[in-house]
């Protein structure tokens, strides 16, 4: 991978993340907004449908926030911002130093092709 490609991938991955967290978090409140409409409805005299709802409620939650993590995850793998060595991230700090200098940030290998080199 040069230079180009590693900024390419960087701002790929950082329009991917926007999207997802954006997507995700707009699910969560979405559950926890009609989680309290819900709430409100059920009062002590349905305690077993509370129990239920905030038992379905937590692991959807849960879900959501897995999700997001894999695909964020799924989204380095893809646009290739895995050092091939120790398979830090190449985000933040250590994307910058990686553009930087060519380098990982995290094991200090080079991952930066040369203009004359070839894989």
């Amino acid at each position: 991978m040069n230079r180009q490609e590693l900024i390419a991938n960087r701002r790929a991955v950082a329009r991917c993340h926007m999207r997802l967290t954006i997507f995700h978090l707009g699910g969560v409140f979405a559950l926890l907004i009609a989680g309290a409409r819900v709430d409100d409805y059920l009062t002590e005299a349905h305690s077993i449908a509370h129990s239920i709802f905030v038992l379905a409620i937590l692991p959807a939650i849960l879900l959501l926030v897995a999700s997001l993590v894999w695909q964020l995850k799924r989204a380095f793998r893809k646009n290739n911002l895995l050092c091939p060595v120790c398979k830090a991230r190449l985000d933040g700090s250590n994307g910058q130093v990686a553009v930087a200098t060519g380098i990982c940030g995290e094991c200090g290998n080079h991952i930066i092709e040369e203009c004359g080199e070839h894989s």
